[in-house]
């Protein structure tokens, strides 16, 4: 599902493999998890630069023309490594993208999604990155983990960690509805 142009949205990504061996740096590590900006090609050849985390994490974005994501651990808020729940809680309004890791509760590193994309969560898995995803529907994330039931101010969602106050469950629930009533009446398919 996408994101919204509106509203603030909460998810999770479970690194749950990874190649990061500890100290300041990923090495040769190019992959990221949080959202994919679904106008700009992704392919092997260009920068990655539509995939948007946080920058100076490593698993985050790089925005700055280097073939890969950035690969340091300079923010003392976040994790780097695996396993590692990663929770991004992102403001459409402002268009500002916060991450935390593991339940620490500190939303840093703000990114700023450009104008006139479409966002949909996404991760990059390469070369041996193992992300597991959690928009609100599992918060074992395949079993991966012990559930804990944690939902959004409406009270809906499977998070494995409490989402920030004010933030939702990226779900068609937590939508508004659509401007058609019974689209039933408006689209049918007719067979010959």
């Amino acid at each position: 599902i996408a994101l919204p142009e509106s509203g603030k949205w909460y998810f999770e990504w479970l690194c749950y493999a990874s190649s990061w061996s500890g100290g300041g740096t990923w090495g040769n590590m190019y992959g990221g998890c949080g959202v994919i900006d679904n106008t700009v090609k992704q392919d092997s050849t260009d920068t990655m630069g539509g995939i948007y985390g946080v920058s100076d994490v490593g698993w985050g974005m790089n925005n700055a023309g280097d073939s890969g994501m950035s690969r340091y651990t300079s923010d003392p808020n976040l994790v780097a490594g695996a396993p590692i729940i990663y929770q991004f809680a992102i403001d459409m309004d402002t268009r500002s993208l916060t991450c935390s890791s593991n339940g620490n509760g500190n939303y840093a590193s703000v990114v700023s999604l450009p104008a006139g994309g479409a966002f949909t969560p996404g991760a990059v898995a390469y070369p041996n990155n193992k992300y597991a995803f959690n928009g609100g529907g599992d918060s074992s994330f395949a079993g991966k983990k012990t559930a804990q039931g944690n939902t959004d101010g409406n009270g809906i969602g499977d998070f494995y960690y409490e989402p920030p106050t004010g933030y939702l469950c990226l779900c068609a629930a937590n939508l508004p509805d659509p401007e058609i009533a019974l689209p039933g009446e408006n689209f049918n398919t007719v067979l010959y």
